[in-house]
């Protein structure tokens, strides 16, 4: 009988296990690949999972560079950074305003992703879907606030 009982609580133990493995396993593919991007989910420029595969497809990556063709320097920015501003913060002492920032962030995108559609990383169907979700949701954006913006908290 203890032979039958342990067999019983070993199987359910194991179907137990199993379960929450896949279980774990589906958050932890959608939570992943949605907030590779380094905004998480529900972002305003968010084009779902396929934007994992894109390299500098990272807001800060290209606030970054929107910062140097406005004349700063790595070291502004991160003094800038380590002081507690966003990168919103100082392009806005630089005199870029909202639309000009979600202007450029949508423009980077859509390059970003017409170079991977080129190259095969994304379908041009999954291309699609990612830029009209970025058109829809890029109204809905403030730079610098919420899911949307650049905040460091």
């Amino acid at each position: 009988m203890k032979k039958k009982n342990f067999i019983v609580a070993l199987a359910m133990t194991f179907v137990i296990g199993l379960g929450a493995t896949a279980y774990a396993a589906s958050n932890n593919l959608n939570s992943a690949s949605v907030s590779a991007n380094g905004y998480g989910n529900g972002s305003c420029m968010s084009g779902g999972y396929e934007m994992g595969r894109l390299e500098g497809f990272n807001g800060q990556d290209i606030l970054s560079g929107l910062l140097k063709s406005k004349g700063a320097t790595d070291e502004e920015i991160t003094a800038s950074r380590d002081s507690g501003k966003s990168l919103v913060d100082l392009l806005k002492e630089k005199g870029v305003t909202d639309n000009e920032i979600s202007s450029y962030m949508l423009a980077q995108r859509t390059k970003i992703i017409d170079e991977a559609v080129a190259a095969g990383k994304i379908t041009d169907a999954q291309g699609k879907t990612m830029k009209e979700r970025m058109a829809e949701n890029t109204g809905n954006c403030t730079p610098g606030q919420g899911s949307c913006g650049m905040n460091r908290n």
